[in-house]
């Protein structure tokens, strides 16, 4: 009776461990998802999805995070062979610039062909109250865009 009462309290404790398990799983996806929303929340048009496997390069993060505080600097500019992982190292810094509140507000801009920045120039101007933008004048609504999320 006591080795089979010792087998339960056994089995009892690697269930409860399971569970504990499965609850911090679900407690860091919960996690995940409210930083997901608010990322959403704080940019006018969200970032693409990271990567789930993103390591080894926070040092990078820091660095950049540190330069982008150096009021002297307006331009960043991140280049490189094709492959190496500049566009999820942009997603990480706009995600973390939202989440650690550097910035009041953020912009991804799609750059991939000038229609495409256009495009995101257009979708930001909906976003912003009060402001009128002429589409038929391209590169007037683009200034005045700029002028506005500058300010």
């Amino acid at each position: 009776m006591c080795l089979q009462h010792l087998k339960a309290k056994k089995k009892l404790s690697e269930d409860k461990q399971h569970l504990v398990c499965i609850a911090k799983k679900l407690i860091e996806a919960e996690k995940k998802a409210e930083k997901k929303r608010l990322r959403a929340a704080m940019s006018f048009i969200p970032a693409p999805d990271e990567v789930p496997f993103f390591v080894g390069r926070e040092d990078v993060v820091k660095k950049f995070l540190h330069e982008l505080q150096d009021a002297g600097k307006q331009v960043h500019l991140l280049c490189g062979p094709g492959g190496i992982g500049k566009s999820q190292l942009a997603v990480r810094l706009f995600n973390t610039l939202i989440e650690t509140g550097l910035y009041p507000r953020a912009y991804w801009l799609n750059c991939q062909t000038p229609e495409q920045l256009q495009i995101d120039y257009l979708r930001i101007a909906e976003k912003i109250p009060d402001l009128f933008v002429d589409k038929k004048d391209i590169k007037l609504a683009i200034q005045s865009i700029r002028e506005r999320i500058e300010t």
